[in-house]
């Protein structure tokens, strides 16, 4: 049987899944059209989206993915530090949001982990002060600084799935509210006031909301990074 290397585009009408196939000499790519138009029809009956696949491309380490598909991973939860941000409340928009990638996350005696780093809820030495730090203060204080500080996907992924929110996180020292903020992403509104948002728990699940720079950050508002 002749081996012939082809460039394969797919799309779809309501009648099905049509392609088109062209023989490119210098393609080493070894997928036929049938395995693609298959892999469509399969994705699509499990309900995959266009942004779905588009995620998918751009993921670029293999083995994070293969235990997962031949079922020998421990765990199966991917965090998505790529995708833009959702916005705090309506009339916001994006000032800043430090892209990441794709990888997975575990909770791990108490701690979360990131692509195999530990998640930290740092806390400013400003912030032990009576009042707590200015809010953009506290932000110079973080951009200048080596952590790698996480975006607001994070809160968004803990959200959907509680099971993996850390015990120690739930309450502060004194069994009250303990805000995990996230500044790898920040916000605009009205008056060009900037905004973090974060997340505490609350009555058994997690909870979000956003905080304004012009406040003061105490204790009680820790940031989360990547330790280094």
């Amino acid at each position: 049987m002749v081996d012939l290397r082809y460039s394969f585009s797919c799309y779809k009408t309501r009648e099905g899944f049509f392609g088109t196939c062209a023989r490119k000499e210098d393609d080493m790519s070894s997928y036929k059209e049938g395995q693609v138009h298959l892999l469509m029809e399969a994705l699509e009956r499990k309900g995959w989206t266009g942004e779905d696949l588009t995620l998918l491309g751009q993921f670029g380490d293999r083995n994070i993915l293969r235990p997962i598909l031949y079922g020998d991973a421990s765990v199966a939860y991917l965090l998505d530090l790529s995708k833009p941000p959702k916005l705090p409340f309506l009339g916001a928009s994006v000032l800043k949001h430090e892209v990441g990638e794709i990888g997975p996350i575990e909770l791990c005696s108490d701690n979360l982990y990131i692509g195999g780093k530990k998640v930290e809820i740092f806390l400013s030495e400003g912030q032990n002060e009576v009042g707590g730090i200015y809010g953009h203060k506290l932000r110079e204080e973080l951009e200048g600084g080596s952590r790698a500080l996480l975006n607001s996907n994070l809160l968004d992924y803990l959200y959907k799935y509680p099971e993996l929110y850390p015990e120690h996180w739930k309450q502060n020292e004194q069994g009250g509210q303990l805000d995990i903020t996230s500044w790898g992403s920040l916000f605009q509104g009205g008056e060009s006031q900037v905004f973090v948002r974060f997340m505490y728990w609350r009555n058994g699940k997690p909870c979000t909301g956003h905080h304004c720079l012009k406040s003061n950050f105490n204790r009680f508002k820790r940031s989360a990074c990547l330790e280094t």
